[in-house]
């Protein structure tokens, strides 16, 4: 892997929360695209119902929770160029 990407993955989930500016704790991504905490859409959906960045209408039932693969990328086969 390109040393210059191995520092976008290597940090946990790699995804920042919209709301707190953490590293996302479980990410979920919302309609709008914009992904918070769990913790943070628990907080925020009940009170405004909205998306903490954009304030599009949001759902508990839209949100889609984000899963990365945090296996050693040391060991990740080389990229190929797709023809």
């Amino acid at each position: 892997m390109d040393p210059d990407m191995k520092h976008l993955f290597s940090a946990g989930s790699g995804y920042t929360c919209c709301k707190c500016l953490s590293p996302a704790s479980s990410p979920c991504r919302a309609a709008c695209g914009h992904i918070a905490c769990m913790k943070c859409w628990k907080q925020t959906i009940p009170e405004k119902h909205a998306c903490p960045e954009c304030g599009q209408t949001t759902k508990f039932r839209q949100l889609k929770r984000l899963y990365f693969n945090s296996g050693p990328l040391n060991n990740a086969p080389p990229a190929t160029n797709l023809p």
